[in-house]
């Protein structure tokens, strides 16, 4: 009994003493889902992990293996930026059936160290940025060896009123970046990433339709327009361009001087060319194809509050902005009703021109019109279920903050009865105009803290869809021509110019 008694009180001690030392140790724990950063350390002590990662992947891009693998990875842009998701490629073998990650952790010296501090981060991301004479597309890997940037998270450096990161090269010498600097030199980027997240808890049978699984954690896109796990190929949007690239259908209302070219695009009426009736084609819908801020005072609005530097420009470390667009129209049971949302996103370099100076690049005071490589279908127009107008509301995403608050979208849109058996009766809303129905309405939209509203723009039924380009070529006459340019119709939110146009659906 006294000997039971006597181990007992030894394991004791020994468990007290390994609870000590497991106190005192200042290493990364395992469990990467306890809290919004993925463990259960502090902020400082991730922003730490993240610096002591940088330093491992600076080294390993001597290896050109490592640099052929992070291009490839980055190039299938997972998430429709040139993102590579640590913890998606981290078994791609580099060498002599060594892993990435094997070979990360030969490089820190302690293997299982190494496991705790990437899986504290789950959404470890390196981002290969597009800088000047540098991007994923034209990176040089057998003789270009990038820098290693740290983009901050939640902890951030000053000096001199300005944040900054750190820089890493490939003998781990450190030096400091600033901001509002735009590098002109082979730079990546260690980040979180602001698309993929990690679900709440481990796997349990149930999978959404965007996510997909790592080991055991189930990560999902923050929406389903970021998902391109498959490899979409981007088509080309337009919207200044020659006249042989718009659409067959809106090209002949153009021609034919149509004063309602969406009833010939969505219902084949045109009084002119004979036809005076029809049902709604589906098989065309409202796309957003372009966008250009009013200002570049408008981009110190939407960039993140925290990466901004001190006269407010974003780092070209973010990556791209994602945008939320919405359709508000009213039904026809007499409702607002929020017909569409989806997501888009844009590169920082295709909305603000850069200039040069001090041998340093910056953020200029211009802007410039963005083509979305493939063009956002937003609504089928049903004039008889939405009426003669419908409201496209922009904001943008910004994953700093999270508060809501709720506004109060006003709209309002007339319908006509000059339907039977869901054939329309001529172009709008008939013969008889004075035989409709105006309806009024408001929808409260619930927009969290971390979304910054560019407000809304009303589309209606008889705007014009093209334009003979007189700006870009004065003087030519009217088409066909095809090798002449042509425009689509802008429309203005108050912060952003955007351009809407019925596309076939793809």
């Amino acid at each position: 009994m006294l000997k039971f008694t006597l181990i007992k009180a030894i394991f004791a001690v020994a468990l007290t003493m390994i609870t000590i030392l497991s106190c005192n140790k200042e290493s990364p724990i395992v469990d990467p889902i306890k809290n919004e950063n993925g463990s259960g350390l502090t902020e400082e002590q991730i922003e730490k992990n993240r610096n002591i990662f940088s330093q491992v992947l600076a080294r390993s891009l001597k290896n050109e293996n490592v640099r052929i693998l992070l291009k490839k990875a980055s190039l299938k842009r997972i998430n429709k930026d040139t993102d590579v998701l640590f913890h998606l490629v981290k078994d791609e073998i580099i060498e002599k059936n060594i892993s990435f990650h094997e070979y990360l952790a030969s490089i820190y010296g302690d293997k299982e160290e190494f496991i705790r501090i990437v899986n504290s981060m789950p959404v470890l991301t390196i981002l290969v940025p597009s800088v000047v004479n540098f991007n994923a597309e034209s990176w040089n890997t057998s003789i270009q060896i990038p820098k290693v940037a740290v983009f901050p998270n939640k902890v951030y450096r000053k000096k001199n009123n300005h944040k900054f990161m750190m820089t890493y090269d490939v003998n781990v010498k450190e030096e400091e970046l600033a901001l509002n600097i735009f590098p002109d030199y082979p730079i990546i980027v260690v980040k979180d990433n602001e698309r993929i997240q990690v679900n709440n808890g481990k796997v349990r049978g149930v999978k959404q339709l965007n996510s997909f699984v790592i080991r055991d954690l189930n990560y999902s896109f923050i929406d389903e327009s970021f998902n391109n796990l498959n490899g979409t190929k981007l088509s080309s949007g337009s919207r200044l361009a020659t006249y042989d690239k718009f659409d067959s259908k809106v090209k002949l209302a153009y021609e034919n001087n149509l004063q309602y070219p969406r009833d010939y695009i969505y219902y084949n009426i045109a009084p002119t060319i004979g036809n005076a009736t029809g049902s709604f084609n589906s098989s065309y819908a409202e796309h957003l194809t372009t966008i250009q801020l009013v200002n570049s005072d408008i981009i110190k609005e939407l960039v993140d509050d925290q990466i901004t530097d001190y006269d407010g420009y974003p780092s070209f470390a973010d990556g791209d902005l994602e945008f939320i667009v919405k359709v508000i129209g009213i039904n026809n049971q007499n409702n607002a009703v929020e017909i569409v949302n989806k997501w888009f996103d844009v590169p920082f370099l295709g909305l603000v021109n850069l200039y040069h100076q001090n041998n340093q690049w910056y953020y200029g005071s211009s802007t410039k019109q963005y083509i979305l490589p493939t063009p956002l279908e937003l609504v089928p127009w049903n004039m008889q279920q939405y009426g003669d107008q419908i409201k496209v509301v922009l904001m943008e995403e910004d994953a700093t903050t999270s508060y809501t608050q709720s506004i109060t979208i006003g709209i309002s849109s007339t319908f006509g009865f000059n339907y039977s058996n869901s054939i329309k009766d001529g172009p709008n809303f008939g013969s008889n105009t004075s035989n409709t129905n105006n309806v009024s309405s408001t929808y409260s939209l619930q927009v969290s803290g971390g979304h910054d509203m560019l407000y809304d723009a009303i589309i209606r039924w008889d705007d014009k869809i093209l334009y003979w380009d007189e700006e870009a070529i004065p003087g030519y006459p009217n088409p066909p021509f095809n090798e002449h340019w042509a425009r689509t119709k802008e429309f203005s939110t108050g912060k952003a110019i955007i351009t809407i146009e019925p596309i076939p659906r793809r």
